[in-house]
């Protein structure tokens, strides 16, 4: 439930300025005020505070210094006037929250501090207090948290056993003061195991309502399936105990097997809006438990409402009601600690003054209006016996199974606030908790509890928070707790029959209040609107089946709306650049005209049926084809055949569009495909591209994915066959291929001449030229032919860069060195163009050096390629591992040479220089476009 809270900054029996939280979990809903303040739902804006701080001066050490220190929540428009304030989310879990950061089990888990909070490890230290002082703070803290939970948690009696055969004064007369003894021993048995076994000294852990209306639905049940059979009270009352009891026991041995295997995270899954649906029945359920007791009605649904509309019931249940809203009122408008619990102290002492001045006796105020305003009488109940209705040869099993599916859902709601829990603190802590033993913890405590005969229980995180707000970090406070809870337990008589009952309809109905208007009204403006509306249909799906089905529609719902707004989600990308390949002027040139003939698409996410129909159309409208299928090869030019989009519904072709070739289809980013978007994607979208005789490439497919592919049909064994869908190990592979591709075509089309344009080194260099340059065929005198084969190492990092290589036919690839490369030799050169080139050129292309991976490719030299002149150049020592990919011939200029030519040679030594520099222009440029942005 939204715990929203306003707590104080104290710290050595100081305060500071509170900041509000607004707190996010399925626990009583109890509000602490500090200092002043107003509510966090509504409009009214708050002003600077005073926020008294400590010096940090040698001079003023331990004094306090006043200064204006506006609330970081508070918002402020340019001429001073204040904005409506939001309240500020503790976890991400919260009404209209997307991430689930609070929702991410498992240790060491480390939420993104807020900045709005004042976190426990932030606060500034004060000064020493001593021992005596703390045990008394401890023991003052543990009496208020008493005050403030012993109630509540006698009002909790109620909505478990608030079914109307329970209140029948025939039927349960004298058991419930035992019951309500039951929970008490419960809350005592939680807060001891939290006390002793908690990571948190300050812990504060009892029977709490997110497994309460779920114990409540398996009582009613049960009652409804025994009666039926006609079994006995005692039959009863034997099975509904023990079942609860056997209940709450398994949910303990659950939580202790979930975080004993770590497996808090998968608990988690369950949607926050179908939650707080179900906080806001809480909110109902508490309302109505509330109506219930003080009326002494049957009030289960809202068809149970008329029966309210009678004088006697409405005197009953009127004071309740108001000083549940009175109570609301002032937590929001007095923002301190004390206003709770001596509001809960006032409401009996003023109602034995009352009866003091009336002259009005205990009994008579036990029968006025027909029931009256304190509950009757039961006579003495010993603690002892509060263990007598638990007689399993009693218990009639055939009512159990049907309790199953009722127990899975609590467990999991159980579990899911738990974490909430341990999340609301973690961040209010400011370090991180282990989810996992938090959570071995609350199954502890109710493994205990259920073998004790008890109820569910967990973080009370608002009490937990409050005491660790006030620095009381001793278990003390929990001994305190627990000392409180065992006198009350042990007193012999009903504490129901002492005190008014409006006492605990006053609190039921300030919880409901603040679940239902927190979730189904203020929840408007924290979440998105298909998110509001699932909190409503769960809300309104309880109520009109049952908690079990009103739970698994909104979860349904939940669903629906992911499937729907996941497959509008955007799953792809086209990817506008070329491959790493380093390319020559002439195969640049080549590419750049077919420019749009390659066609890279990346595809994200998981691609399911909901999605394969969207993905087909984004796709056929990033491929161009001709207007009527290709009848000769694909890369065979149609200028008389206009072109079109795949998709055949785009109208916005540019007029310099071209036909497309190759389609590549990265799956590095897919995390799943079913079959449905196989066949609905990959299988039409082949087919249409067969059609038209572009190549489908896929790329970075897992063994998963091509299994399927291959069933399919899309993909065979015969891979060169014309048409067949290609795959490759990744973009780049794919990339390179589509372009070598191309250049082939190219080349096979290109005149003879032409094809042996770049023979030889003078042609190479002369490539890198301006026309009407000096002829370079004299370079050949300097340079050394050689024929490599594949797999040949050319060089290797750390070698000294005396070579400068002329690539003439073959392929050469650039890795990354296999050790981290500290950049020590890069940055002796200083910051010359060249080392600035050198540099952008690594960047662009692979990243830092010192982050590549081993052995891991850079980019690939083809024919005419010059590579080795920047190390060269630089005169330092090689930054990568050259070798070879396929056979082939290059040139090799030595320094010695280069040298020998600058003395004999001049101006030819000059045409080298520009070429080296404009090759290396050409590689710069190569590695920008090949690092463009995907659109």
């Amino acid at each position: 439930m939204a715990d929203h809270i306003m707590l104080p900054h104290s710290f050595g029996g100081r305060r500071l300025s509170s900041s509000m939280l607004t707190l996010n979990s399925p626990l009583a809903s109890l509000r602490y005020n500090a200092s002043a303040g107003v509510s966090p739902h509504s409009p009214l804006q708050l002003g600077p505070r005073r926020r008294r701080m400590f010096s940090e001066t040698e001079s003023e050490k331990g004094s306090l210094l006043d200064e204006e220190v506006p609330l970081l929540s508070d918002r402020r428009g340019p001429a001073g006037k204040a904005q409506a304030m939001e309240p500020l989310s503790i976890n991400a879990p919260a009404p209209g929250a997307a991430a689930a950061a609070a929702a991410t089990g498992g240790s060491g888990g480390h939420p993104t501090p807020n900045p709005n909070i004042i976190r426990h490890d932030e606060m500034p230290p004060g000064p020493p207090i001593s021992r005596v002082r703390r045990y008394l703070n401890a023991v003052l803290y543990g009496l208020v948290n008493s005050v403030i939970l012993i109630p509540v948690v006698i009002s909790f009696a109620q909505i478990i056993f608030r079914d109307a055969y329970f209140s029948d004064p025939s039927e349960c007369a004298q058991c419930m003061p035992y019951v309500v003894k039951l929970v008490i021993l419960s809350s005592l048995i939680h807060q001891a195991c939290f006390t002793l076994k908690s990571s948190l000294t300050f812990a504060i852990g009892q029977v709490q309502d997110a497994g309460l209306i779920f114990l409540s639905a398996m009582a009613s049940s049960i009652v409804s399936q025994t009666r039926e059979r006609g079994a006995t009270h005692d039959e009863i009352l034997a099975t509904v105990l023990c079942w609860l009891a056997l209940s709450t026991a398994m949910l303990g041995l659950g939580l202790m097997i979930t975080g004993t295997f770590r497996l808090a995270s998968l608990v988690q899954y369950l949607p926050m809006p179908v939650v707080g649906g179900y906080l806001a029945f809480i909110g109902q359920y508490c309302l109505e438990a509330g109506m219930g007791l003080m009326s002494a009605r049957t009030v289960t649904s809202f068809t149970d409402w008329p029966s309210l509309c009678n004088r006697e019931a409405v005197l009953l249940v009127l004071p309740g009601v108001f000083l549940g809203l009175l109570l609301v009122f002032l937590v929001q408008r007095i923002r301190h600690f004390l206003v709770l619990p001596i509001f809960l102290l006032a409401i009996p002492g003023l109602f034995y003054l009352i009866l003091g001045c009336t002259g009005t006796s205990l009994d008579d105020a036990r029968t006025v209006l027909g029931t009256g305003f304190v509950a009757a009488d039961a006579g003495t109940s010993d603690f002892w016996k509060v263990w007598q209705h638990y007689d399993v040869t009693r218990v009639q099993w055939y009512a159990l199974p049907a309790q199953i599916p009722t127990w899975f859902a609590m467990f999991f709601v159980v579990a899911f606030s738990s974490c909430l829990d341990v999340a609301a603190i973690q961040m209010e802590l400011g370090r991180p908790l282990d989810y996992n033993h938090e959570l071995r913890t609350v199954g502890l405590s109710n493994l205990i509890s259920g073998a004790t005969g008890g109820f569910t229980g967990s973080y009370i995180f608002s009490q937990t928070i409050f005491t660790m707000r006030a620095r009381v970090e001793s278990r003390l406070v929990g001994v305190v707790v627990v000392l409180c809870s065992l006198i009350t337990f042990a007193l012999p008589f009903s504490v129901l029959a002492y005190f008014p009952k409006f006492l605990f309809g006053a609190i039921l109905v300030f919880i409901a209040f603040d679940l239902l208007s927190s979730w189904l009204y203020h929840s408007w403006r924290l979440v998105r609107r298909v998110e509001y509306f699932i909190i409503w249909a769960t809300f309104i799906a309880i109520n009109a089946l049952n908690l079990e089905y009103g739970m698994l529609i909104g979860i349904g719902v939940a669903v629906l709306v992911f499937i729907f707004e996941y497959s509008n989600s955007r799953t792809i990308t086209v990817v506008s650049r070329p491959s790493k390949v380093v390319r020559s002027y002439s195969q640049r040139q080549t590419l750049n005209t077919h420019a749009g003939s390659i066609v890279a698409i990346q595809l994200f996410g998981y691609l399911f049926f909901g999605s394969a129909v969207r993905i087909l159309r984004d796709v056929k409208r990033s491929v161009t084809v001709y207007a009527t299928p290709a009848t000769g090869p694909a890369c065979e030019l149609q200028p008389a055949v206009p072109l079109r989009r795949l998709d055949e519904e785009s109208r916005d072709l540019p007029d310099a569009a071209v036909a497309t070739r190759y389609l590549v289809l990265d799956c590095s980013h897919v995390t799943g495909l079913d079959a449905t978007a196989v066949r609905t994607f990959f299988v039409a979208l082949h087919q249409a591209l067969q059609q038209h005789g572009v190549t489908l490439v896929v790329t970075d497919l897992t063994v998963r994915m091509a299994g399927l592919l291959r069933a399919h049909k899309v993909l065979g064994s015969d891979e060169d066959k014309p048409g067949m869908c290609l795959t490759c190990a990744t973009l780049e592979d794919g990339l390179e291929w589509c372009e070598d591709m191309l250049l082939d075509h190219a080349a096979q089309a290109a005149p003879a001449p032409a094809r042996a344009a770049l023979r030889g080194v003078s042609a190479i260099i002369h490539s890198y030229l301006d026309a009407g340059a000096i002829d370079t065929a004299a370079v050949a005198d300097y340079v050394t032919r050689r024929e490599f084969s594949a797999g040949e190492t050319l060089f290797s990092d750390t070698d000294p860069s005396d070579t400068i290589y002329f690539l003439e036919r073959g392929q050469v690839a650039m890795y990354a060195p296999d050790r981290p490369c500290s950049g020590d030799a890069r940055r002796h050169a200083g910051s010359t163009v060249l080392n600035m080139v050198e540099q952008a050129l690594t960047h662009c292309c692979f990243g830092a050096a010192d982050e590549v991976a081993v052995r891991q490719r850079l980019y690939r030299y083809d024919d005419g390629g010059v590579f080795g002149q920047i190390g060269f150049m630089l005169n330092q020592n090689r930054m990568m591992h050259a070798e070879t990919v396929t056979s082939g011939c290059l040139y090799a200029l030595h320094r010695k040479d280069l040298a020998a030519m600058e003395r004999a040679n001049p101006p030819l030594a000059l045409a080298v220089h520009t070429a080296l520099m404009k090759s290396v222009c050409l590689a710069l440029a190569n590695a920008q476009s090949s690092s463009g942005a995907n659109r």
